[in-house]
Protein backbone atom coordinates (compact mmCIF):
# COMPACT_ATOMS: atom_id res chain seq x y z
CA UNK A 1 0.00 0.00 0.00
CA UNK A 2 1.64 3.27 -0.33
CA UNK A 3 1.77 5.86 2.48
CA UNK A 4 0.15 8.86 2.59
CA UNK A 5 1.80 11.57 1.06
CA UNK A 6 3.92 10.10 -0.39
CA UNK A 7 3.21 11.40 -4.19
CA UNK A 8 2.74 14.85 -3.00
CA UNK A 9 6.95 14.76 -1.77
CA UNK A 10 7.75 13.55 -5.36
CA UNK A 11 5.16 15.29 -6.82
CA UNK A 12 7.44 16.76 -9.41
CA UNK A 13 9.65 13.21 -10.28
CA UNK A 14 6.05 11.74 -10.81
CA UNK A 15 4.64 14.06 -13.00
CA UNK A 16 7.86 14.21 -15.23
CA UNK A 17 7.73 10.52 -15.56
CA UNK A 18 3.97 10.13 -16.08
CA UNK A 19 4.35 12.63 -19.13
CA UNK A 20 7.71 11.68 -20.59
CA UNK A 21 8.05 8.43 -20.47
CA UNK A 22 5.54 5.15 -21.57
CA UNK A 23 5.80 2.31 -18.63
CA UNK A 24 3.29 1.27 -17.63
CA UNK A 25 1.62 2.01 -14.17
CA UNK A 26 3.02 -0.67 -12.23
CA UNK A 27 6.64 -0.41 -12.85
CA UNK A 28 5.84 4.08 -11.76
CA UNK A 29 3.74 3.04 -8.95
CA UNK A 30 6.56 0.55 -7.89
CA UNK A 31 9.19 2.72 -7.87
CA UNK A 32 7.02 5.58 -5.69
CA UNK A 33 5.39 2.48 -3.34
CA UNK A 34 2.29 3.54 -5.02
CA UNK A 35 -0.45 1.26 -6.52
CA UNK A 36 -1.85 1.78 -9.68
CA UNK A 37 -5.33 2.98 -8.64
CA UNK A 38 -3.28 5.95 -6.90
CA UNK A 39 -1.69 6.88 -9.87
CA UNK A 40 -4.35 6.72 -12.27
CA UNK A 41 -6.41 9.21 -9.61
CA UNK A 42 -3.39 11.26 -9.92
CA UNK A 43 -3.74 12.12 -12.98
CA UNK A 44 -7.13 12.49 -13.39
CA UNK A 45 -6.78 15.29 -11.01
CA UNK A 46 -3.78 16.71 -12.36
CA UNK A 47 -4.89 16.55 -15.74
CA UNK A 48 -1.98 14.60 -17.28
CA UNK A 49 -2.04 12.77 -20.13
CA UNK A 50 0.21 10.07 -21.18
CA UNK A 51 2.04 9.73 -24.39
CA UNK A 52 0.65 6.93 -26.99
CA UNK A 53 2.58 3.71 -27.35
CA UNK A 54 3.12 3.45 -31.22
CA UNK A 55 1.08 0.34 -32.74
CA UNK A 56 2.88 -2.71 -32.89
CA UNK A 57 1.43 -3.33 -36.19
CA UNK A 58 3.02 -1.84 -39.48
CA UNK A 59 1.47 -2.27 -42.48
CA UNK A 60 4.99 -1.77 -44.49
CA UNK A 61 6.58 -4.70 -42.15
CA UNK A 62 3.18 -6.91 -42.11
CA UNK A 63 3.47 -9.50 -45.23
CA UNK A 64 -0.12 -10.38 -44.76
CA UNK A 65 -1.21 -6.64 -45.49
CA UNK A 66 1.35 -6.22 -48.54
CA UNK A 67 -0.56 -9.10 -50.00
CA UNK A 68 -4.10 -7.84 -49.59
CA UNK A 69 -2.74 -4.48 -50.98
CA UNK A 70 -1.32 -6.57 -53.68
CA UNK A 71 -4.67 -8.21 -54.24
CA UNK A 72 -6.62 -4.70 -53.78
CA UNK A 73 -5.02 -3.76 -57.19
CA UNK A 74 -7.19 -6.19 -59.19
CA UNK A 75 -9.76 -4.26 -60.72
CA UNK A 76 -13.13 -4.85 -59.17
CA UNK A 77 -11.67 -6.29 -56.35
CA UNK A 78 -14.45 -5.68 -54.33
CA UNK A 79 -16.41 -8.08 -55.87
CA UNK A 80 -14.05 -10.94 -54.83
CA UNK A 81 -14.89 -13.55 -51.89
CA UNK A 82 -12.66 -13.90 -48.81
CA UNK A 83 -11.93 -17.15 -49.71
CA UNK A 84 -10.73 -16.00 -53.20
CA UNK A 85 -8.42 -13.14 -51.67
CA UNK A 86 -7.05 -15.58 -49.25
CA UNK A 87 -6.23 -17.92 -52.25
CA UNK A 88 -4.21 -15.15 -53.88
CA UNK A 89 -1.80 -14.69 -50.83
CA UNK A 90 1.46 -16.35 -50.54
CA UNK A 91 1.76 -19.51 -48.96
CA UNK A 92 3.58 -18.65 -45.81
CA UNK A 93 0.56 -15.99 -44.73
CA UNK A 94 -2.14 -18.08 -46.80
CA UNK A 95 -3.86 -18.96 -42.97
CA UNK A 96 -3.17 -16.15 -41.42
CA UNK A 97 -6.54 -14.57 -40.31
CA UNK A 98 -6.55 -11.68 -42.65
CA UNK A 99 -10.28 -10.69 -41.40
CA UNK A 100 -8.39 -8.63 -39.00
CA UNK A 101 -5.46 -7.44 -41.27
CA UNK A 102 -8.36 -6.24 -43.88
CA UNK A 103 -10.52 -4.50 -41.04
CA UNK A 104 -7.41 -2.56 -40.34
CA UNK A 105 -6.42 -1.39 -43.88
CA UNK A 106 -10.19 -0.49 -44.37
CA UNK A 107 -10.13 1.81 -41.38
CA UNK A 108 -7.01 3.44 -42.60
CA UNK A 109 -8.70 4.14 -46.16
CA UNK A 110 -6.48 1.63 -48.10
CA UNK A 111 -8.72 -0.89 -49.61
CA UNK A 112 -12.27 -0.66 -50.65
CA UNK A 113 -15.10 -0.87 -47.45
CA UNK A 114 -16.71 -3.56 -49.57
CA UNK A 115 -13.02 -5.79 -49.92
CA UNK A 116 -13.89 -8.95 -48.98
CA UNK A 117 -17.58 -8.60 -48.08
CA UNK A 118 -18.55 -10.78 -50.96
CA UNK A 119 -19.37 -14.04 -49.38
CA UNK A 120 -20.87 -15.96 -52.31
CA UNK A 121 -19.00 -17.93 -55.19
CA UNK A 122 -21.45 -17.74 -57.79
CA UNK A 123 -22.04 -13.95 -57.22
CA UNK A 124 -18.29 -13.86 -57.35
CA UNK A 125 -18.71 -15.57 -60.43
CA UNK A 126 -21.51 -13.78 -62.07
CA UNK A 127 -19.71 -10.61 -61.37
CA UNK A 128 -16.88 -12.42 -63.13
CA UNK A 129 -18.61 -12.71 -66.00
CA UNK A 130 -20.50 -8.68 -65.77
CA UNK A 131 -17.90 -6.79 -66.24
CA UNK A 132 -15.94 -7.98 -68.97
CA UNK A 133 -18.83 -9.92 -71.45
CA UNK A 134 -21.42 -7.99 -73.12
CA UNK A 135 -24.27 -10.28 -72.35
CA UNK A 136 -27.87 -9.87 -70.60
CA UNK A 137 -28.29 -10.13 -67.24
CA UNK A 138 -30.27 -13.11 -67.05
CA UNK A 139 -27.87 -15.29 -69.02
CA UNK A 140 -24.96 -14.15 -67.08
CA UNK A 141 -27.43 -15.64 -64.00
CA UNK A 142 -28.16 -18.39 -65.65
CA UNK A 143 -24.37 -19.29 -66.24
CA UNK A 144 -23.36 -18.64 -62.55
CA UNK A 145 -26.65 -20.89 -61.77
CA UNK A 146 -28.90 -17.58 -59.91
CA UNK A 147 -32.25 -17.19 -60.23
CA UNK A 148 -32.09 -13.63 -60.40
CA UNK A 149 -29.39 -12.12 -60.17
CA UNK A 150 -30.94 -8.56 -61.47
CA UNK A 151 -32.26 -8.23 -58.22
CA UNK A 152 -29.14 -9.02 -56.91
CA UNK A 153 -27.42 -6.09 -58.31
CA UNK A 154 -30.36 -3.74 -57.26
CA UNK A 155 -30.35 -4.88 -53.86
CA UNK A 156 -26.17 -4.35 -53.80
CA UNK A 157 -26.53 -1.02 -55.48
CA UNK A 158 -29.01 0.06 -52.49
CA UNK A 159 -26.62 -1.32 -49.60
CA UNK A 160 -23.57 0.95 -51.28
CA UNK A 161 -22.00 -1.35 -53.64
CA UNK A 162 -20.68 0.46 -57.13
CA UNK A 163 -22.08 -1.98 -59.82
CA UNK A 164 -21.97 -0.19 -63.34
CA UNK A 165 -24.92 -0.61 -65.79
CA UNK A 166 -24.37 -3.78 -68.33
CA UNK A 167 -22.46 -3.68 -71.18
CA UNK A 168 -25.82 -5.27 -72.90
CA UNK A 169 -28.40 -2.74 -74.27
CA UNK A 170 -31.42 -3.95 -75.27
CA UNK A 171 -32.98 -2.96 -78.41
CA UNK A 172 -36.52 -1.99 -77.56
CA UNK A 173 -37.76 -0.73 -81.30
CA UNK A 174 -36.10 -3.66 -82.54
CA UNK A 175 -37.10 -5.94 -80.71
CA UNK A 176 -40.76 -5.07 -80.72
CA UNK A 177 -40.74 -4.61 -84.73
CA UNK A 178 -39.77 -7.79 -85.23
CA UNK A 179 -42.32 -9.56 -82.85
CA UNK A 180 -44.96 -7.41 -84.62
CA UNK A 181 -43.94 -8.54 -88.04
CA UNK A 182 -43.44 -12.08 -86.63
CA UNK A 183 -47.39 -11.71 -85.25
CA UNK A 184 -48.70 -10.51 -88.58
CA UNK A 185 -46.69 -13.61 -90.71
CA UNK A 186 -48.74 -15.94 -88.02
CA UNK A 187 -52.01 -14.53 -88.79
CA UNK A 188 -51.62 -13.76 -92.37
CA UNK A 189 -50.60 -18.35 -92.62
CA UNK A 190 -53.84 -19.02 -90.25
CA UNK A 191 -56.05 -16.89 -92.58
CA UNK A 192 -54.48 -19.01 -95.53
CA UNK A 193 -55.11 -22.43 -93.47
CA UNK A 194 -58.49 -21.51 -92.81
CA UNK A 195 -60.66 -22.21 -96.01
CA UNK A 196 -59.42 -25.57 -96.13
Amino acid sequence: MSKPGILRAHRAEVVRDLKRTRLPLGVIGYRYRATRQVLSVFMKRAGIERPLRPSRHQVDSCPVCRGLLRVSKVPHNEFLTGRTIRGRLRPSVRYERHRRHIRKLKQKGLVHQKFGCLNSKKLEKAYAIYFPEKLPVYEIGMRAGLKNFHATIRQHRKWGWEVPPPLFVYRVKTRSRTANTSMGHRRRESKKEAPR
